[in-house]
């Protein structure tokens, strides 16, 4: 009998998508961290766009970079069947 919490193994999509996630969560820590360590709440209102405008590219940059792995990654795991 399997149990409800048997884990699946462990594809070459699913590690892409785990390094996805981990890679949003770092980016989005070490922004939080540089937003205050930088105090860019008290900075001129031309800085915290910029900044947060910086942050957004930044974004967009490393999800679809990350769902371009992801999407070679299932396509390589269906050619393996």
């Amino acid at each position: 009998m399997k149990g409800p919490l048997r884990a699946r193994p462990l594809t070459f999509a699913r590690r892409r998508f785990l390094e996805f996630i981990v890679a949003i969560v770092v980016l989005h820590t070490l922004a939080i961290a540089a937003y205050y360590l930088i105090d860019i709440p008290s900075a001129p209102q031309r800085h915290q766009k910029l900044y947060a405008w910086a942050w957004m590219v930044l974004t967009a940059v490393v999800v679809l970079g990350g769902l371009q792995r992801i999407k070679r990654a299932r396509r390589l795991d269906r050619e393996r069947g």
